[in-house]
């Protein structure tokens, strides 16, 4: 895990927060992509199309997880 934070942000359109879990198969993976669907899933942003260079294939998702010290390797690997 990286400890230098990361650097700036060239266009912060907006921030979400997401939660995500896998109560079954404890899949830590699993677990972070749920996260970043439900905080992505409920957001629109029409105008992403005129402010993204490249539109919505240029845009790109920046994430931050927040993580359990036991699965923090099974998120990583």
């Amino acid at each position: 895990m990286s400890s230098s934070p990361p650097g700036p942000i060239p266009n912060l359109l907006f921030v979400e927060i997401g939660f995500g879990v896998d109560q079954h198969g404890q899949n830590a993976v699993k677990a972070a992509v749920r996260a970043v669907k439900d905080a992505i899933s409920f957001n629109s942003v029409p105008a992403v199309s005129k402010l993204v260079p490249g539109g919505r294939d240029g845009m790109r998702v920046h994430v931050r997880l927040a993580v359990p010290r036991g699965y923090v390797a099974a998120v990583e690997g």
